[in-house]
């Protein structure tokens, strides 16, 4: 098996694996801290126009709102905290550039700093309201949000470093292609020019 291979299937792998554990997290926890936060967002959703046909099933007639919101917000946070992470580290590589922000990288510092945000306290909100008595504060809902957000950096480093040596290997398996075609390249070449030079030799003798 090829580096290229190899480093694709564990960059697939802990993608599927990653993505499934926050799934889970956040068709439990987030959206249940949507229902509270939001509690319009816990109607059913076979009462909104069209979608009537999902009461008639057992798998969907329990599904709301809050549900297909915590799956919105599952792929806005992980696309964000990658963008943010990359944003950290290139800033870090390349201190003179960062006084300096594309627009775009302002609008998604900007979008990042209020789902993000968003994120956190609906998962500290569902943290405390469910499981320590339905307090405002909570210490452990605290230290549960910050292990929360640490699993999230966490989970967005290892899908960058692991993309980044998927990069390498790729470029690494171009320039070997490369290098192979010139190898073969010029042996042709030479064959094709031996027998003009021996010509020239045969003619430079009868002179």
């Amino acid at each position: 098996m090829s580096r290229y291979v190899l480093a694709q299937a564990k960059y697939w792998s802990w993608q599927i694996v990653s993505k499934l554990f926050l799934s889970i997290i956040y068709m439990t926890v987030i959206s249940e801290g949507l229902r509270i936060a939001v509690p319009p967002l816990a109607q059913k959703l076979y009462k909104f126009p069209f979608l009537g046909f999902l009461r008639d099933y057992e798998e969907t007639h329990r599904l709301d709102a809050a549900f297909f919101l915590a799956l919105f917000v599952l792929v806005a946070t992980w696309y964000l905290w990658q963008e943010l992470l990359h944003l950290w580290l290139q800033r870090e590589e390349s201190p003179d550039t960062a006084p300096h922000l594309p627009r775009r990288l302002q609008l998604i510092v900007t979008i990042g700093a209020i789902i993000l945000g968003a994120d956190l306290a609906i998962f500290y909100l569902s943290m405390a309201k469910r499981s320590w008595g339905g307090t405002l504060f909570s210490f452990p809902a605290l230290v549960a949000t910050l292990g929360y957000a640490g699993v999230l950096v966490f989970f967005s480093l290892v899908s960058r470093d692991l993309r980044n040596t998927v990069l390498t290997t790729r470029s690494l398996k171009d320039e070997n292609k490369t290098a192979d075609r010139a190898a073969r390249i010029v042996p042709s070449q030479r064959l094709r020019q031996t027998p003009t030079n021996a010509g020239t030799r045969a003619g430079n003798g009868r002179d």
